[in-house]
């Protein structure tokens, strides 16, 4: 999400008036990665480094599979 409003998916403008209820919406979950998911995340990395996913991408994939989330948005073409 916060990548969409800061490639300007987004206007300015609505980001503005809605800030509030864009950083406390329920769909989205904001915290520090554990050090289990870390070095899972890290894991991945090492085995699929023919890919182009950063860590922080592949972070996210280990926490959805943990939280049983099974659909996302992105934007990003290369996202794992």
């Amino acid at each position: 999400m916060i990548t969409l409003l800061k490639k300007g998916k987004i206007s300015l403008n609505i980001i503005q008036k809605n800030e509030d209820k864009i950083l406390k919406s329920k769909l989205w979950i904001k915290g520090p990665i554990s050090e289990t998911n870390f070095q899972k995340s890290w894991r991945m990395i090492k085995k699929f480094k023919d890919k182009s996913s950063s860590f922080t991408d592949v972070s996210s994939f280990v926490i959805m599979k943990e939280l049983n989330i099974k659909y996302f948005l992105s934007d990003d073409e290369r996202f794992f």
